[in-house]
């Protein structure tokens, strides 16, 4: 169908000629759309008398002679549209954590591949967050900063569509005074399996530590074979970071492994951990690639041995082993509010009373199978239930100690009332 007239079937002027598109698709033509229902080009003579029905205002506006471009910026009352400041972390809100650019101190000119880019505009990024991070750990006050960053845009689309994701260990522990101190993860091939569903192409790497790291490579896997090394900086210096490029670019295949090994050397007198300090530490890689694929979140990280892809990835239906993590956090806090009340545990916080009810359902909650091993570790963490954990897990114990009866009870998962006349019963025999 050709409803503006001008010789264009409307699927082929967004983009679907042989309508086959579906939801959840990417567009099968890649050429800028057009408009149905407008006939093009506009100042035709044929397709003016089909444009009639629309109309067009001249805006009258104040001619102004500065130029705004040019102008030397003032930036003390900005407009900011994003509302009042707030913590973000690595990224800057739940939509918005596709990386872009990177630089970092020491890093030269940075150019993509000559036959990929990354979209903006229409069916590409239509909102941007440029975050600084400063280092400033004596918080002083009264400094300026007058760096920035210049992002070169063309209308002239290149053959692919460019994405980045990271891959990379978010758990850390440096001894004081160590060395050799290796960390490492594996992006799985069950989840490239599903964040690729054709072959992609890696174009750029980079590996990023901070001043403790001293060597870092990723690694391609391939039925269990090492294919290519995407970075291998033997001796990593993170002053002068090194951006790995590659033409022809490396191919990777849905369901490969991709490898980070991170390598941190300290000299410090207390521990290190992750964070997003200076002094803090890292061990993430950026890989840049093509043709774009459309999974969310834009990285393959793990703490300790949870893998974020499996947790987050729609396929695995937000199921990692025997635990509904997402149904299990979703109820976390009125669970817990149950188990803190006056009548159940609440009473052993303000007055050491460990009570039959607090021991059982302290019980109940900490055999939660979404609070075993490093899940349960890392669900604590988010949660920020360490204190919480420790008064359940000391009333647990107390009991437990204290009396076989309570062992018997819970131990065949009988209900409180039940436990309670079990244990009146041993009083008489």
């Amino acid at each position: 169908m050709d409803s503006d007239g001008d010789g264009l079937a409307n699927g082929a002027e967004v983009g679907d000629p042989d309508c086959v598109w579906s939801a959840g698709q990417v567009n099968p033509v890649k050429s800028n759309p057009s408009h149905p229902g407008i006939c093009e080009p506009i100042e035709s003579s044929h397709c003016q008398h089909l444009n009639k029905h629309f109309t067009q205002d001249v805006l009258s506006c104040q001619k102004r002679k500065d130029c705004q471009a040019m102008k030397e910026k003032v930036d003390e009352n900005v407009t900011e549209k994003i509302g009042e400041p707030y913590a973000c972390g690595m990224t800057p809100c739940s939509h918005c954590q596709q990386p872009l650019v990177t630089w970092t101190y020491g890093l030269e000119t940075d150019c993509h591949a000559q036959d990929a880019g990354l979209r903006i505009g229409q069916y590409g990024a239509v909102l941007a967050a440029l975050q600084v991070h400063y280092h400033n750990p004596n918080l002083l006050s009264g400094k300026t900063d007058t760096s920035g960053i210049t992002i070169y845009y063309t209308p002239h689309l290149r053959q692919f569509d460019a994405s980045t994701f990271m891959v990379g260990q978010q758990y850390l522990h440096i001894p004081p005074r160590s060395k050799n101190v290796r960390y490492n993860h594996t992006c799985p091939g069950m989840c490239t399996a599903e964040m690729f569903k054709q072959p992609v192409y890696i174009t750029r790497a980079a590996n990023h530590m901070h001043y403790l790291g001293v060597a870092q490579t990723i690694t391609v896997i391939r039925n269990g074979r090492k294919v290519f090394d995407l970075t291998k900086d033997d001796k990593f210096d993170y002053d002068r970071p090194v951006f790995y490029h590659f033409d022809p670019p490396i191919k990777v295949m849905p369901g490969d492994e991709i490898v980070t090994e991170c390598v941190y050397n300290s000299q410090r007198n207390t521990s290190t951990y992750f964070g997003a300090g200076t002094y803090d530490e890292m061990c993430y890689g950026f890989l840049t690639y093509y043709p774009r694929q459309d999974f969310e979140p834009t990285l393959c990280v793990a703490w300790k041995s949870v893998q974020r892809c499996i947790r987050k990835l729609e396929a695995f239906n937000g199921m990692y082993g025997e635990c509904n993590w997402k149904q299990f956090v979703k109820h976390l806090p009125q669970n817990v509010s149950k188990v803190l009340a006056y009548d159940t545990c609440g009473q052993f916080q303000q007055e050491g009373v460990c009570s039959w009810k607090c021991s059982l359902m302290s019980r109940d909650l900490l055999s939660h199978v979404c609070l075993q091993g490093d899940m349960g570790e890392l669900l604590i963490d988010f949660a920020k239930m360490t204190p919480y954990v420790k008064v359940l897990t000391t009333c647990a114990k107390h009991n437990a100690r204290n009396s076989s009866s309570f062992i018997v009870c819970t131990g065949l998962h009988l209900w409180l009332t039940l436990c309670i006349y079990v244990m009146h019963l041993s009083v008489f025999f």
